[in-house]
C-alpha cells in the first residue's frame, strides 16, 4: 500500500484526484486492472482511492496491490509505479476522462434516488464542507476537470518525496526452518 498525502475534499484539485483514481483502478477497463491484473497478471487485485481515510481534512491519495503467486511485491510495486509515471506524462486520453467523468456524474444522481440518499449526501457535505448546496455544484466541479489538470496533481502529489510506502510480506517455511536452526 501505498500513500500520497494530498487535500481535503472542499480544494480545488480533489475532483481531479477523483477522477484520476477513478480513471486508474474503477471497473475492468482502467488502467491498473487492465494491465496488472489482465495482460501483465502481476496482480489479482489492485485498486485507488482519494480520500483515505476520510476526507473532510487533507488526506491519502492510495494505491495497493495484492501480488500474483510467484511475483514478489517488489516487482508489483514497481510496476503500479510506472503506471503512475505514465499519468504524469500525460498518457490519459480525453475518452478516459470522459468516461470518468460520466461515470462519476451518474454515480452522485444515483446516491440522490432516495429519501435516504439525499438526507444522507445533504448531511455529509454539510458537515464536511460546511455547506449542502456544496452537492449541487460538484457535477460542475467534475466536469471542468481537463486533462491537463489530471497531469499537473500527479506530478504535483504522487511524487516519491510525498509518499509513505507499507508492506506485509508472510514468512516462508524455509524462514521458519532457519530461525529454528539458529536457535538449536
Amino acid at each position: 500500500m501505498t500513500g500520497y498525502h494530498t487535500v481535503s475534499q472542499s480544494h480545488e484539485d480533489y475532483a481531479a484526484l477523483e477522477l484520476l483514481s477513478s480513471i486508474l483502478s474503477d471497473g475492468r477497463t482502467s488502467r491498473l486492472y487492465r494491465t496488472l491484473v489482465q495482460d501483465e497478471e502481476l496482480a489479482l487485485a489492485v485498486q485507488t482511492a482519494v480520500g483515505f481515510p476520510g476526507s473532510k481534512y487533507p488526506s491519502l491519495f492510495v494505491a495497493f496491490g495484492l501480488p500474483n503467486q510467484g511475483v514478489s511485491i517488489d516487482e508489483l510495486e514497481d510496476a503500479i509505479f510506472a503506471e503512475l509515471e505514465k499519468v504524469k506524462d500525460g498518457d490519459i486520453t480525453q475518452q478516459e476522462l470522459d468516461r470518468a467523468i460520466t461515470n462519476a456524474r451518474a454515480n452522485l444522481v444515483r446516491s440522490l434516488n432516495s429519501n435516504m440518499g439525499l438526507a444522507m449526501r445533504l448531511a455529509r457535505y454539510h458537515g464536511q464542507e460546511g455547506d449542502w448546496r456544496r452537492l449541487f455544484t460538484r457535477i460542475d466541479d467534475l466536469q471542468n476537470v481537463t486533462l491537463e489538470d489530471l497531469e499537473r496533481v500527479a506530478n504535483q502529489y504522487l511524487v516519491k518525496e510525498n509518499r509513505t510506502v507499507g508492506k506485509i510480506v508472510n514468512r516462508s517455511a524455509d524462514d521458519d526452518v532457519a530461525e529454528a536452526q539458529q536457535e538449536n
